[in-house]
């Protein structure tokens, strides 16, 4: 009995260990993918949006990171409408 009592819980700890490093990994994933700024656009068509987020791109390259940001969010309060 005594031998069935520590299997069973090496098995349960197995268990939970295992989904513990499940949650982990979905965690990660989540962190890692990308929240693009265009899909909040959601009255735009997928294709707009690549569009849109090239312009955003443009403007981050050309302009100094304060200007940008307040020309994207302009743009996006815009587009929101």
């Amino acid at each position: 009995m005594q031998a069935y009592e520590k299997e069973h819980t090496n098995s349960v700890d197995n268990i939970k260990e295992k989904a513990k490093e499940d949650k982990e990994i979905k965690s990660s994933i989540k962190q890692k993918k990308k929240a693009y700024i265009t899909s909040e656009l959601s009255k735009l068509r997928k294709g707009e949006r690549k569009i849109v987020e090239k312009i955003y791109a443009v403007i981050k390259d050309m302009l100094p990171p304060d200007t940008s940001d307040e020309l994207i969010k302009k743009i996006q309060s815009e587009l929101k409408k």
